[in-house]
């Protein structure tokens, strides 16, 4: 079965993984999950536990 051939789950969305690691760029979360390998219920634990760092780009919730 090539990786065209197996069903896709929906709501997932396949990002490919950078070849260098930029530690001054920014990285979605999805990137982020797919640079480490890991699923996004562990790198939000990393991120609460200080171990991810984060930047908010956008405006604050809640405003309009």
């Amino acid at each position: 079965m090539t990786e065209s051939d197996k069903p896709r789950r929906a709501g997932i969305k396949r990002v490919p993984r950078p070849q260098l690691l930029d530690p001054n760029q920014r990285y979605t979360l999805a990137e982020t999950h797919a640079v480490l390998g890991q699923s996004h219920v562990k790198t939000f634990r990393d991120i609460k536990r200080g171990v991810l760092q984060t930047i908010k780009d956008g405006r604050p919730f809640g405003w309009s």
